[in-house]
């Protein structure tokens, strides 16, 4: 036997070895020059028991719990043995309370290495070996960790930085650094001397090895905050105003935004009481200077789209319906999908269905619409009519929503980004009249779940139509009816839909597509032309386009809203003759 020494005390002689791993090339462990080997007899098998020592496995079985022996500096041992197909290998042996240790905090200290140092390293394939002296590991030892899971039988190391560690980790991992240094540069340490300090080195190395631990777990915990099912019964409430109609135009024409000097670039969309303009700006940025406008307000404009109205409908709808007392709002990316019909992803083991949550491209479109949606600006001009008296005019500028925090996984290493798990936002202050009791039943209807999982790519037809017709069949029923007309050119410029103007056929028949599908998910209850005669054999576009059609509620739609629709009746028949005929001249001739 080389020695009965089972201490690091032993080996100072030997030296040390710094040596990077395949999976982290850039980060470093420590072990040791040259292993002291015993000779497998039962001898040596007896003197290692009876000392609480253990037989951990094969070198070439065990490399990565021989990396964490290393890393957490626990005393190990060598011995000589037969591996696969007689083969020399080596079993390694280690106290049985570093062997339970490791098996419930398996992380790996480590460290990193100037480049400059690194010029003295051997380079051994993917790997790279730097002979040290003495013995002593690194102050810089416990900067790094790597915490090993398993994934599906795969080893998964997690890297972390200790600045993501609270201060009394850091704190600890300094003195470390500094025992590590005195060791290092004591001389002529009796062994008795020597293994004191060594010792305490052991001892903090495990309290911090705990600390790693102790975050990586309380990463793992961090939980979404319940987010409460507004669209429960496939309908949620929905504020169908200017702000909004305006709001949805202005993405569906971002090509006609306009540019003026001294402004941002904006896009106005007209009713016949007012209008509604729309433009984007930094989130708390007041009075930019706008012939300074960055790249970034511009890629942001290039990037908004139908996921953004969706995500409009979506943080609206959460709000009125499961808003706190302060007006505000929760929502995570991975509710918002759900309410789009996207589904975790599914994976089929025989009769057993595994869920293992969303892609992270669909997640990462999500965060990145919904920080877009903070950037919308509104001003709102409204000239309201009042009988018998004058004539008011309102104007109101406010941020569409405010995001008042983000709940963020942090990650434990520097190099990688944190996950965003869920905004805390309320609405700007446009929508406080709709949420005010008394007043909000003039101003929101229902908006239909299945609006929201049309496919923004290949359902735009139906999406925007959808909308549509979830406004304008909410106004009309106000009024004390379940139908409209709409002039097809008209509808179509609203909701920025294209015309192929080389095939025309496609664009009919696309549209008559999208108004069937409409009516087989509930969203309207029927439509029809209203001049079905044939269209000329050529050049019959223009006509169409001039044609009407006529839609009526949905079934869902028209249950909720017919005590709304009796109401507007009864009130209409209260009316004088001239009003009412007048009200219903103008409501026939839209």
């Amino acid at each position: 036997m080389e020695t009965n020494d089972l201490t690091a005390y032993a080996a100072l002689s030997k030296g040390a070895e710094w040596m990077t791993l395949p999976i982290q090339p850039e980060t470093w462990i420590w072990m040791p020059g040259q292993w002291i080997t015993y000779p497998s007899d039962l001898e040596t098998i007896d003197f290692l028991s009876s000392a609480g020592w253990e037989n951990v496995g094969l070198v070439s079985q065990i490399g990565v719990a021989l990396w964490v022996l290393c890393g957490q500096l626990a005393d190990t041992r060598l011995m000589s043995t037969k591996g696969g197909e007689g083969q020399q290998d080596y079993a390694v042996w280690t106290a049985t309370a570093d062997r339970e240790r490791i098996e419930y905090l398996p992380v790996l200290l480590a460290f990193t290495v100037p480049t400059s140092q690194q010029a003295e390293a051997v380079s051994l394939g993917a790997l790279k070996k730097l002979p040290t002296r003495p013995a002593i590991p690194p102050a810089q030892l416990g900067e790094i960790a790597l915490i090993l899971s398993v994934e599906n039988n795969k080893a998964h190391w997690t890297r972390a930085h200790i600045s993501k560690l609270d201060q009394d980790s850091q704190q600890l991992q300094q003195r470390l650094g500094a025992a590590l240094s005195r060791l290092a540069s004591a001389r002529n340490l009796e062994r008795p001397a020597w293994l004191a300090q060594w010792k305490e080195i052991q001892a903090m190395v495990r309290l911090l090895a705990a600390d790693y631990w102790r975050a990586y777990q309380d990463m793992q915990h961090v939980k979404a905050p319940h987010v409460p099912n507004v669209f429960k019964d496939g309908m949620a409430w929905q504020a169908l105003n200017m702000h909004v109609q305006g709001m949805h135009s202005a993405i569906y024409h971002k090509q006609e935004w306009r540019e003026e000097q001294g402004m941002l670039p904006f896009y106005i969309h007209q009713f016949s009481t007012g209008y509604t303009q729309t433009w984007l700006q930094e989130p708390g940025q007041e009075g930019i200077n706008a012939d300074l406008a960055s790249e970034e307000l511009t890629k942001r404009l290039a990037e908004l789209g139908d996921l953004e109205g969706d995500i409009v409908t979506i943080q609206i709808a959460q709000t009125m319906s499961a808003s706190d007392e302060m007006g505000e709002a929760v929502l995570t990316p991975e509710a918002i999908l759900e309410y789009r019909g996207i589904q975790p992803k599914a994976h089929h083991e025989g009769e057993v269905t595994r869920y293992s949550g969303h892609r992270a491209e669909d997640i990462q479109a999500v965060i990145d619409a919904f920080e877009r949606t903070a950037w919308l600006r509104l001003k709102v001009w409204q000239q309201i009519k009042r009988r018998g008296g004058k004539d008011v005019e309102i104007s109101e500028q406010s941020s569409y929503i405010l995001i008042e925090s983000r709940i963020v996984q942090n990650p434990l290493d520097q190099a990688e980004p944190g996950r965003l798990i869920a905004w805390k936002y309320r609405m700007g202050k446009w929508l406080k009249p709709f949420m005010d009791e008394g007043q909000a039943g003039r101003y929101f209807g229902l908006t239909m779940k299945k609006t929201l999982e049309y496919d923004y790519y290949r359902q735009t037809w139906e999406k925007r139509l959808a909308r549509y017709f979830t406004v304008h069949l909410c106004i009309a029923a106000k009024e004390g009816t379940g139908l409209i007309r709409r002039h097809i050119g008209k509808l179509l410029d609203e909701c920025g839909l294209p015309l192929d103007q080389r095939n025309p056929q496609r664009s009919k028949d696309r549209f008559e597509k999208a108004m069937h599908q409409l009516a087989a998910d509930g969203i309207i209850g029927d439509w029809k032309y209203t001049d079905d005669s044939p269209l000329p054999a050529r050049q019959w576009l223009d006509t169409w386009l001039g044609r009407s059609i006529a839609v009526t509620l949905g079934p869902k739609a028209l249950e909720a809203y017919q005590p709304m629709i009796e109401a507007a009746q009864k009130r209409r028949a209260t009316l004088p003759a001239p009003q009412q005929s007048k009200k219903q001249g103008k409501r026939q001739a839209r």
